[in-house]
């Protein structure tokens, strides 16, 4: 593999420890959590549960839809 492969999948890796540290620390499981999910629509009683009505929605796909836009786009260099 070359060094940028090699680079490429330890920053992979990296980001998938973060992911799991992330998934299970308390801050994330707490009322903080719930309410910052709640704010998207997603239903949370605790960070890893959800509430019965966002999993009615989810069985149904009837979940809240986040649109992501971006408003002005300054090219700067090669980006």
């Amino acid at each position: 593999a070359s060094a940028k492969e090699e680079l490429e999948a330890a920053a992979r890796s990296t980001l998938a420890e973060k992911a799991l540290q992330n998934a299970t620390s308390e801050v994330l499981r707490g009322p903080d959590c719930v309410a910052y999910l709640g704010a998207f629509g997603l239903l949370a009683e605790s960070g890893p549960l959800w509430s019965p009505t966002h999993l009615a929605r989810a069985k149904e796909e009837a979940q809240p839809m986040l649109e992501i836009v971006i408003r002005g786009h300054e090219e700067l260099g090669s980006h």
